[in-house]
């Protein structure tokens, strides 16, 4: 179901890319890439409210899937200061306090930051304060092994 969704997606087909992406979702729900597959056509089919729940759905299932996390501060950005806040604080937090991140998850988030359209935000003082709390950091690439190891044990994805 997900490479029949993909194909539709292709061709630009987002009803039926939905269909097939949620009969996929409904096999395995588990499949974090999926919610944000599913997501991206909700938003296509308008229905941003249905892909914002998804995405925080997605982050129940892994609290540490941080695709989910870029497109809710991307979605939220231009509506809702206090949840883009909210998760870009989040994520920023869960990057710097631990090892499992490889260093291009980390400076991936970091660049996502410089170049999104977060205008709506970037004046703000706590967007500010979270900046300089979170300064970015020249990242080891050994993160990467560690990240590999991380979602490689059982039951961690």
């Amino acid at each position: 179901y997900m490479r029949l969704g993909d194909l539709y997606r292709k061709e630009q087909n987002s009803d039926s890319a939905f269909c097939y992406y949620k009969k996929a979702l409904d096999i395995d729900s588990g499949f974090l890439p999926l919610y944000f597959d599913v997501s991206e056509e909700l938003i296509k089919l308008g229905k941003r409210k249905d892909a914002l729940l998804l995405l925080e759905k997605a982050l129940k299932v892994d609290k540490d899937f941080i695709p989910s996390y870029e497109k809710l501060i991307e979605y939220y950005s231009s509506e809702n200061v206090s949840k883009t806040l909210f998760y870009l604080e989040t994520v920023l937090h869960k990057l710097n306090a631990t090892n499992v991140y490889s260093a291009t998850i980390y400076n991936n988030m970091y660049r996502f930051i410089r170049e999104e359209k977060l205008e709506t935000i970037r004046n703000n003082s706590q967007f500010i304060a979270l900046m300089k709390k979170y300064p970015q950091k020249k990242v080891e690439e050994k993160w990467s092994i560690m990240y590999i190891n991380y979602i490689n044990q059982p039951g961690t994805r």
